[in-house]
């Protein structure tokens, strides 16, 4: 009889271990590289109306059903001039942008799972710093006097701006052996409202480059599917 209970005990150990602390079969954290693929909710033309950004992402099970994420995700694009200066014009040419999102997010896994295996939702932080890089001989065309006067104060070649959001999300994490596969979606808040209204920042030709520039990213981060491979530890 002591023997029968013994290869019992041995055989719902797995199940104890999960059931009474955190991570899967004791392994609680987790290294992830990824894609994230948004639609292109942004007001410059001649994009793409799909976006494909790279992500790194590190988890870590607190608790049963509580993990916390750290992510960095990356873009790369352009900004045409598209859009007008009210009264003044649009410039000519185009500038670069790049943006590196920061997150920092609570995942709560649903009582049947646990940390980090299973259904969840995430809650979280986002800081977005956003780089852009100008010509100088970028400018707008302005009549003055019925002659053409050239402005061209758009302030430093190479600017950082930075904007912070709100991120809530849905999504599943699969495990086989020690290799983890994360799935679902994410919502940038803010991003998402002001994608879905017209910016009412009155541009200028000083604010001209941070207000597109953000508007551009926000554009790009309101909706996300993502796709992560890692490897659990």
């Amino acid at each position: 009889m002591i023997k029968k209970l013994m290869v019992l005990a041995l055989l719902c150990f797995p199940f104890i271990n999960i059931a009474q602390g955190p991570g899967y079969l004791g392994k609680k954290t987790s290294v992830m590289l990824g894609f994230d693929v948004s639609p292109n909710l942004s007001y410059g033309t001649n994009t793409s109306p799909i976006v494909i950004s790279p992500q790194i992402s590190f988890e870590r099970a607190l608790s049963t059903r509580f993990s916390a994420l750290i992510a960095l995700r990356y873009i790369f694009t352009n900004f045409d001039n598209s859009k007008e200066i009210p009264g003044v014009g649009s410039p000519t040419s185009s500038y670069d942008i790049q943006s590196l999102s920061g997150i920092l997010s609570g995942k709560i896994y649903d009582k049947k799972f646990v940390a980090p295996w299973g259904k969840y939702w995430r809650f979280g932080a986002v800081v977005n710093m956003t780089s852009t890089k100008h010509d100088g001989y970028m400018y707008i065309t302005k009549q003055i006097n019925n002659h053409d006067t050239l402005l061209m104060n758009f302030g430093p070649y190479n600017q950082l701006h930075n904007s912070y959001d709100f991120e809530v999300g849905r999504g599943r994490t699969r495990i086989v052996n020690n290799i983890i596969i994360d799935y679902g979606f994410s919502l940038q808040l803010l991003a998402l409202a002001n994608s879905l209204s017209q910016p009412s920042q009155q541009l200028t030709e000083k604010n001209y480059i941070r207000e597109t520039a953000i508007s551009k990213i926000q554009g790009m981060n309101g909706f996300n599917l993502y796709l992560k491979f890692g490897y659990l530890f």
